[in-house]
């Protein structure tokens, strides 16, 4: 395919790749800058993975960071299949995962529980609440009981603990795809080490 336009892309991160894949699809030639070495090098690659739906933001009653991010957590997983060409199920956490609170966090344990309630109702609402990296469309965050509280953290400093639909995903194997994927791009040209 010919290229009848060209556009800069600054950064070789998970934005930065994704927008120059979507691009070279439509025909457009891209340059990919990045100061470091090769994409996906930065936080892309070395982070906790999570899939956020808006639970960690316990402290925003408005809901208004929760209502930010969800669709894009939702989509995550059909956009990044889409843009790699193969499924992300075998690097996606099997459990859901679990929020702690501790003692003297800004939001009290029973205040973060009704919290936690509210999103999953935003959660279960959503029309893409089936796309996610599981389906939670029935998304619910349940309280740690008392045994399940110790076996995660023997601290006295932390008071309640809650399961919440919410998943991750192995960076890494996204990251060495994502480099294969611009690799491959004829359409797209790299300047990596550049600012």
């Amino acid at each position: 395919m010919k290229a009848t336009r060209h556009i800069a892309v600054l950064g070789a991160g998970i934005m930065g790749c994704s927008v120059a894949l979507y691009l070279a699809r439509k025909g457009i030639a891209v340059t990919l800058f990045d100061e470091a070495p090769e994409p996906f090098t930065g936080a892309s690659r070395s982070n906790e993975g999570k899939i956020h739906l808006g639970y960690i933001y316990s402290a925003d009653s408005s809901l208004h960071s929760a209502r930010h991010v969800l669709s894009g957590g939702l989509l995550f997983k059909p956009l990044v299949e889409d843009l790699l060409a193969t499924s992300l199920d075998p690097v996606v956490t099997a459990q859901d995962d679990i929020y702690l609170c501790h003692r003297d966090s800004v939001v009290a344990a029973n205040d973060m529980a009704q919290y936690l309630d509210r999103v999953s109702e935003l959660v279960r609402a959503h029309p893409d609440a089936h796309h996610y990296l599981t389906d939670v469309s029935g998304a619910t965050s349940n309280r740690l009981s008392a045994a399940e509280l110790a076996a995660n953290s023997d601290s006295r400093e932390i008071v309640a603990g809650f399961h919440v639909p919410e998943r991750s995903v192995e960076t890494t194997w996204i990251a060495n795809r994502f480099q294969a994927a611009v690799a491959a791009e004829p359409l797209i040209h790299l300047r990596m080490g550049e600012r």
